[in-house]
């Protein structure tokens, strides 16, 4: 739904009085979702622009009849592009940055499908692009889900510990599965082996591995994000037991929890596609664990994720304690071992 400009004042001044968004919805008439994109595409919920959110729409409005008919070289750019083995949107987003004019997205990816020697080129090739929101997709039949676009925009800042990004990663005959635990900010990892996907069992394993996480960095898990997969049935119940808000990524956009994505990579490293993992044993899954939050990651300066959340969580903890019992390094060096041995 279309918001005018009268209503984006009236969304400030009830956000600026800490109105929640779901209320505000309410007061206007129009789904909470509006109100969660709006507030989000107008500088979030505390720097929210009513004048640029209005001038932004106007724009869009004036310019949403217009069509740029792209000429051969414009796709020979793209088609170079694809046979580099980019994404729709890497070329997208790329020609972009560049001040290039390109197809969007969906008009690429349509352009692909209609060319074998393209697709080959894509990463997941007979798996179809669906675009968000789309009403028959059959993976999105989770009763109580809350999408994505919900989700505080302080979890993308990755500005604190806490905000978790959870899969499950299928063994090469699906007769096993690993879950994957990450944390966004500091790319710490768990991994926990699962022999089937039932959603209790990956309830209560879930459970145990985020309660010893906070046990051992003295933090709370804030938010979980996971894709659409049945084995996610639970999660009202993994939620109500971290005490912690639960969101779903949108079917087929995996870039939503590329954090994790990302994780998942790196696992394959040591377990391959095409490898059975059924059966591992406990130290093969924590030394791929160790060899994950011991890799040093650009992301953090060349620090590793366990160096990373050491420094932004532990010696918080530690300056707690008082200046006449200052921490030193023998007591750092034991607490960082501790840290690296409990997280079973």
């Amino acid at each position: 739904m279309s918001l005018n400009q009268a209503q984006r004042y009236e969304i400030r001044a009830l956000n600026a009085a800490k109105i929640p968004p779901k209320n505000i919805a309410l007061q206007l008439k129009v789904h909470k979702s509006t109100i969660y994109r709006e507030l989000n595409r107008g500088g979030g919920r505390q720097h929210y622009d009513p004048v640029k959110s209005q001038e932004r729409a106007d724009l869009l409005a004036a310019t949403s009849h217009l069509h740029y008919d792209y000429d051969e070289d414009d796709w020979k750019i793209v088609d170079g592009k694809i046979k580099e083995d980019y994404s729709p949107e890497q070329v997208n987003g790329r020609a972009k940055l560049d001040g290039m004019g390109v197809p969007s997205v969906a008009t690429i990816y349509r352009h692909v499908n209609k060319d074998e020697d393209l697709k080959k080129h894509l990463r997941h090739g007979k798996k179809p692009y669906r675009k968000r929101g789309e009403k028959k997709d059959k993976r999105g039949q989770i009763v109580g889900r809350v999408p994505i676009e919900e989700r505080p925009a302080i979890v993308d800042e990755k500005s604190r510990v806490g905000d978790i990004e959870i899969d499950l990663i299928n063994s090469a005959d699906h007769d096993a599965n690993l879950l994957t635990i990450n944390d966004r900010m500091t790319n710490y990892s768990l991994i926990r082996y699962l022999p089937t996907k039932n959603a209790k069992d990956l309830k209560r394993t879930l459970v145990r591995a985020l309660k010893d996480f906070e046990k051992t960095f003295e933090v709370k898990i804030l938010t979980i994000t996971s894709d659409n997969g049945k084995e996610f049935a639970c999660h009202a119940e993994i939620a109500k037991a971290m005490k912690a808000d639960y969101y779903f990524a949108n079917p087929y956009h995996s870039w939503e929890r590329g954090a994790n994505e990302n994780m998942n990579g790196l696992i394959r490293q040591y377990l391959p596609k095409k490898e059975s993992f059924k059966g591992i044993s406990p130290r093969k899954v924590r030394w791929i664990q160790d060899k994950l939050n011991n890799r040093p990651r650009k992301r953090l300066d060349f620090m590793t994720p366990l160096e990373y959340i050491y420094t932004q969580v532990i010696t918080t903890n530690l300056s707690r304690v008082s200046d006449e019992n200052p921490p030193n390094n023998k007591a750092r060096d034991c607490l960082l071992l501790h840290v690296s041995m409990v997280l079973l």
